[in-house]
């Protein structure tokens, strides 16, 4: 049996504010190292939960942080 539209809702609203309110950086671990697709990653420090796709963004801008912004287009 599927779950209310009102739980769903109130569950994304309660992750999405244990990510924001992460002390960070984020250490996502992996959840489900069973798959190849669909994984499911959860940051060790505020118990917040994202998808691999979401988390390969997080990653790749952690990466430009640390080797600094690229130059602005023109």
């Amino acid at each position: 049996m599927s779950k209310p539209f009102s739980v769903v809702l109130d569950e994304a609203q309660a992750n999405l504010k244990r990510l924001a309110g992460c002390p960070g950086p984020h250490d996502f671990v992996d959840e489900t190292p069973e798959k190849t697709f669909g994984k499911r990653f959860r940051c060790s420090l505020c118990r917040g939960e994202i998808d691999g796709v979401a988390r390969y963004w997080y990653m790749l801008g952690r990466k430009h942080e640390r080797n600094g912004a690229p130059p602005a287009a023109k």
